[in-house]
């Protein structure tokens, strides 16, 4: 390890190549995260609208982030979505997880959440402005074109199921909608 910040550590390792020579690698390690898709009783998909301390213009996500010391991705999914919506889900399911990252050790996990009913109010960071708006399916599917839309993962994941008009019927069905 060369560097332990508050979310992120850094390593270098000499490794020995496929001709002999030795080169520096690095790699850093960042807490995993999660990113929930709710969808209310009423079908509606909810969407925050966000900004950060640190960050000048808002961006539209899903409610997500961090997964703390010795708590799962369900239980850190069930938390940040109550946390940035006051909404809790009757079911949980994963719908995808994966290393956004080559040499970052940092997985993320995507759950849907349906049907979600308000439970409370939300309970923001400090660091934290959010307004939370519902769409329909189709405002969904049309998220990927916007440039403040901040997953890519998401985003590449439907641009490739449009090409496929029964890959969208199978989201739709994911969703529940």
């Amino acid at each position: 390890m060369v560097f332990r910040g508050k979310t992120m550590s850094v390593y270098a390792w000499e490794q020995e190549l496929f001709d002999g020579k030795k080169a520096i690698y690095e790699s850093t390690v960042r807490p995993d995260s999660v990113t929930v898709i709710p969808v209310t009783t009423e079908g509606k998909i909810l969407l925050l609208n966000q900004t950060q301390a640190g960050f000048k213009d808002w961006f539209l996500s899903f409610p997500g982030g961090q997964i703390d010391e010795g708590e799962n991705p369900e239980s850190a999914a069930i938390r940040e979505l109550l946390e940035e919506t006051g909404y809790k889900a009757k079911e949980l399911v994963l719908w995808d997880s994966l290393q956004p990252f080559t040499r970052m050790d940092w997985a993320v996990y995507t759950f849907i959440a349906h049907g979600c009913e308000r439970a409370g109010e939300m309970k923001l960071d400090g660091g934290e402005k959010m307004e939370l708006r519902e769409i329909n399916f189709d405002e969904f599917l049309e998220l990927v074109e916007n440039d403040n839309f901040r997953h890519v993962d998401i985003s590449l994941q439907i641009l490739k199921m449009k090409l496929h008009r029964e890959k969208i019927d199978a989201l739709r069905g994911d969703l529940r909608l």
